[in-house]
């Protein structure tokens, strides 16, 4: 929903947008987020995101 509302914004206005998300917990088996899990959800994402800002047409 977030992200519909992000697209929707950044469309009105003109502007390009971009969501990313990623999965850190598996809640059918515990409500604990997994730290290692979120140290490399959070590693691969700054990847892409840095990946993405680079090559971003100007």
């Amino acid at each position: 929903m977030e992200a519909a509302t992000l697209f929707t914004m950044c469309s009105a206005f003109g502007l390009s947008a971009a969501c990313l998300c990623g999965v850190i917990a598996k809640r059918t088996e515990s409500e604990e987020v997994n730290l290692e899990a979120y140290a490399v959800a959070f590693s691969r994402l700054a990847k892409i995101i840095r990946g993405a800002i680079i090559n971003h047409p100007k």
